[in-house]
């Protein structure tokens, strides 16, 4: 091959590579930034139920706290504490704290969401199934 061949080759194979923030990378810059596009939902979404979450323990706290409600540990509601004198005894209420509150709530909305999307996700898979069995289509 001669010079001017093989500089063709080279010009047409070098390209400007866009890299998307996932560190994925695209020749046209349409289909990066409609991957990015689609990111930044997932970072909006992502947020949105973070916000949600963390409304949803706030307004629970404030009835707690406006209705002078506490939580405490159902195992072990009074904790006895030492006295100087053993004939007496003094017990405080072994209340949950609002910090261990707020993590218990935000962690089983976690739970409960992971529960529906793999339920989603079950029903998605079963959903050719129950189209074919209704339609009458089943194959053999």
């Amino acid at each position: 091959m001669s010079k001017t061949a093989l500089t063709k080759l080279i010009k047409t194979e070098l390209a400007i590579v866009k890299i998307t923030t996932d560190n994925r990378k695209f020749l046209t810059e349409g289909e990066a930034l409609i991957h990015e596009v689609v990111l930044q939902e997932k970072r909006n979404k992502n947020r949105s139920w973070e916000e949600m979450k963390q409304e949803l323990v706030n307004i629970v706290l404030e009835v707690l706290k406006k209705n002078r409600w506490g939580i405490y540990f159902q195992n072990e509601p009074m904790q006895s504490l030492p006295m100087k004198d053993s004939l007496s005894t003094l017990y405080k209420v072994n209340e949950v704290s609002t910090d261990e509150f707020d993590e218990a709530i935000k962690m089983q909305f976690d739970k409960e969401s992971e529960r529906k999307n793999e339920c989603q996700e079950n029903q998605a898979k079963d959903l050719p199934i129950d189209n074919e069995l209704l339609n009458g289509t089943k194959k053999m």
